[in-house]
């Protein structure tokens, strides 16, 4: 009977709520409940959010801290999952969690399924008890002892616990153990419990490749499992199938894409983030449809000055990472960053190195961005070396991890890129690279390995591999800041021998016996020497190997470094071209045809530059070099880019050999043939869905207008310089200017287009006819570029060389 009253006293409590006073007399009433009374009255004060004082809470917390030994372990269990989300004082809810954590580790062995479930949960959820508390190994070991327990939602709830904490993973894991199980209870899985059971294998990256294919063969099977799917369980099962690469992850995310479209109207901008970048990852054929519906969502609903950082940088790497191409979000998504401070002054490092290097990939040249991204990221690299301990960070206003070495070289080459030099970026840098790059030339990989060790959870400390140090040369190479200071020279020259070194025999110095300029040491890198002792060679090899496992240059490496080269000032480099070009003419194999081209480029202009430089029969071979890659080149290998640098190879050496060029001009003809019979088919596809965008889908991006009509340009430029004639390009050059549905690019290169047709003697309405050019595209060209030019605010300077050029031409449109 006073039980019965105790009871239903705290029962009107916990239905009425209460003040300060009221929460005396209610401690009074929980005091004298039952024991099989505390748990459930407990878990209904925390689910209906019973408005209580902290001193209130603390009061409770002690009852039951005190009538802890009289409770069953069962109850135990019950208890941690009921009070996990208890908003009670740190102190008291620490001190409560820690006696029940170590009764559980003392009796698992006496909890079923469910209470084990519950018990891994809310300690989970409590946040209280760190994943290294032996309770969860216990919970582990006796879960495992009585798997049969173990129903869906059960395994669920106790999966998911142990993947929150990253617990349970590794061969022999919890996760691997349970996987059987889990397979056998497929059939009666709900589509949510699915989502949550591959979220906590991709959480603690469990690849169970017959658990995900039995998931996907579920859900494909049964079509009403993914109509019941919510957008956040969509979400969950792209991401965890995307991360793990797991089976038949295309077939199930195409399925998943449909139900995508149908929920678009319902999905939070968090889902949007995660399918966009799940589908970009794993490059799957539906990321351009998909990413270009949602982010067309996204802009047709306001929606982008209400994404998280870390949402809108998930966004737009997948944009970057696919290489799809939508100028309107594109352009949103720079005027939203340009004009609203806060969006990167709320990114952690990590998101402002992704956006830098997405932006940068998708050809953002915008300046104040990269300065606000360059401003945000001197925090840390002049504030934190990378040697410093974590306490460094524990002020910081964005919490950030600190970048390891590879992470600033790409931060780096993402501003080399975009064209926007940072130069306090570029000098903060120096320290830490030089610290990483001294270890690796050192030869000691455990020094390398800790100076390059980062705070990120999810950092494996990579050491940067010679393609890596290939792109820091090159970032500072072509924003010309290799040689600002004398730490940045210093830095350069130490990056180009160790690339180099990959190629050198016989230990050979680089640097020639060249002392470094702030040590003063004839080799304090120890690295270089000329001891004439094979084992000391050796020795120091191994340990090169051990430090930097990634020890051999690839054909792309040498050719980028021979393009950084031609655009550096530093003393003794001349070793390095003969090195790389010596490999290019001796297996040029293994170049792909763009990479031959950009050595071959490099080579001339160095040549150029310093032609003493070059042996004469190095340079034949790279002449002889020249007809072959372009008369080998397959279809559709060459890009316009390819091709630009085919055609300055061509001019700046003087080639005489017609065939040659031909071979250009015909390339370039059937690259734009292709690229406009695309934007027709994309056109006539989106007619049929959106008539209203059919006519943006009917040409190429503004970025491959840009492309083509530039590299006309060049070409254009490099024929007339050599006095080439060709009408074969003379034709697509007219078809290409004369097309209405294509913008104009820049009047620069407009200018130099028009003056080369004009050198060509191809611009007047007498010399097209004799030619045989279309005097439709001619007259239509020409009559574009005039009203092009009388618009244009700086006719004087872009197109003055067309009245000079005219002179020599008869009757121009």
């Amino acid at each position: 009977s006073s039980s019965s009253s105790s009871s239903s006293s705290t029962r009107n409590m916990v239905e009425l709520g209460s003040d300060d006073v009221g929460d005396i007399f209610k401690m009074e009433e929980f005091r004298n409940l039952a024991v099989h009374e505390l748990t459930p009255i407990s878990a209904q004060l925390v689910r209906k959010q019973v408005r209580m004082s902290p001193e209130s809470w603390k009061a409770l917390f002690q009852t039951i801290q005190n009538r802890l030994p009289v409770l069953n372990v069962q109850d135990v269990a019950s208890m941690a999952s009921a009070l996990a989300r208890a908003p009670a004082p740190s102190v008291a809810k620490q001190q409560l969690f820690y006696l029940m954590a170590d009764r559980l580790s003392a009796e698992a062995c006496r909890l079923d399924g469910g209470a084990l479930a519950r018990a891994a949960s809310g300690l989970t959820v409590s946040r209280v008890i760190p994943a290294k508390h032996i309770v969860y190994d216990a919970l582990a070991s006796a879960a495992k002892e009585c798997t049969e327990d173990f129903n869906t939602d059960k395994m669920v709830q106790l999966l998911n616990a142990f993947a929150q904490v990253r617990l349970g993973g590794g061969r022999h894991g919890l996760l691997e153990h349970f996987a059987p199980h889990a397979i056998a209870w497929m059939p009666e899985f709900y589509p949510m419990e699915l989502a949550l059971l591959s979220n906590a294998y991709a959480r603690v990256s469990v690849q169970s490749p017959a658990l995900f294919e039995a998931i996907a063969q579920q859900l494909l099977l049964h079509h009403g499992k993914v109509d019941a799917l919510r957008t956040v369980d969509v979400s969950i099962i792209c991401n965890a199938y995307a991360k793990l690469s797991a089976p038949m992850a295309s077939e199930l995310m195409a399925t998943l894409a449909e139900e995508v479209g149908k929920q678009i109207n319902k999905m939070e901008l968090q889902h949007i983030a995660s399918v966009s970048w799940s589908f970009a990852s794993i490059r799957h054929g539906l990321a351009p449809t998909l990413l270009q519906k949602l982010s067309n969502h996204v802009l047709a609903n306001r929606m982008l000055e209400q994404f998280k950082a870390q949402e809108l940088v998930n966004v737009l790497s997948a944009h970057a990472k696919a290489r799809v191409r939508n100028p309107a979000w594109e352009a949103a998504v720079v005027q939203h960053l340009s004009q609203t401070p806060q969006a990167i002054d709320k990114m952690t490092t990590i998101d402002l190195l992704y956006t830098a290097s997405s932006l940068a990939k998708l050809g953002c040249r915008n300046a104040k961005i990269y300065n606000d991204i360059g401003a945000r990221m001197l925090n840390v690299l002049q504030d934190t070396p990378l040697q410093c301990s974590s306490s460094t960070f524990s002020s910081s206003k964005i919490g950030i991890q600190q970048l390891r070495p590879s992470q600033i070289i790409h931060l780096l080459h993402s501003y080399a890129q975009a064209s926007c030099p940072h130069v306090g970026l570029f000098t903060a840098a120096v320290p830490s690279l030089r610290s990483t790059l001294r270890s690796l030339l050192e030869g000691s990989p455990l020094t390398a390995r800790k100076a390059n060790k980062g705070h990120n959870s999810g950092s494996t400390g990579r050491i940067p591999s010679r393609s890596d140090w290939v792109l820091a040369f090159s970032a500072y190479a072509s924003t010309g800041l290799q040689t600002h200071s004398p730490q940045t020279a210093a830095l350069c020259r130490e990056m180009l021998r160790h690339c180099c070194q990959a190629l050198m025999e016989n230990g050979a110095d680089p640097d020639n016996g060249n002392k470094d300029e702030e040590s003063g040491n004839d080799n304090d890198d120890g690295y270089f020497s000329e001891e004439g002792e094979e084992n000391k060679r050796k020795k120091q090899k191994q340990k090169r190997t051990a430090a930097d496992p990634k020890g051999q240059l690839t054909a792309m490496d040498i050719s980028e470094l021979l393009r950084a080269l031609t655009k550096v000032q530093l003393d003794d480099c001349s070793f390095a071209v003969g090195l790389l070009l010596e490999n290019v003419v001796v297996r040029p194999n293994k170049f792909s045809d763009a990479e031959l081209l950009v050595a071959l480029l490099a080579g001339v202009q160095y040549r150029e530059q310093s032609p003493h430089n070059i042996p004469a029969h190095l340079y034949n071979g790279l002449m002889s070099l020249v007809s072959e890659v372009l008369g080998s080149a397959q279809q559709g290998s060459l890009s316009f880019q390819d091709l630009r640098t085919a055609a300055t190879v061509l001019a700046k050496t003087n080639h005489q050999e017609v065939q040659a060029w031909r071979l250009v001009s015909r390339r370039f003809t059937e690259l734009m043939d292709l690229r406009l019979s695309a934007a027709g088919k994309t056109a006539a596809t989106t007619t049929e869905t959106a008539p209203a965008a059919a006519a943006a889908a009917a040409q190429p991006g503004m970025a491959e207008t840009e492309q083509m009509i530039q590299c006309l340009a060049v070409l254009l430029n490099c024929f007339s310089r050599s006095a080439v004639q060709d009408k074969e390009l003379l034709v697509a050059a007219y078809a290409l200017l004369a097309n209405p549905s294509l913008p104009l690019p820049p009047e620069s290169s407009v200018a130099i287009a028009l003056a080369s047709l004009a050198k060509l003697g191809a611009a007047g309405s007498i010399d097209s006819a004799r030619l045989g050019l279309p005097h439709q595209d001619v007259t239509r060209t020409w009559q574009r570029c005039a009203r092009f030019s009388s618009s244009s605010s700086s006719t004087s300077s872009s197109f003055s060389c067309l009245s000079v050029s005219s002179s020599s031409s008869s009757s121009l449109c």
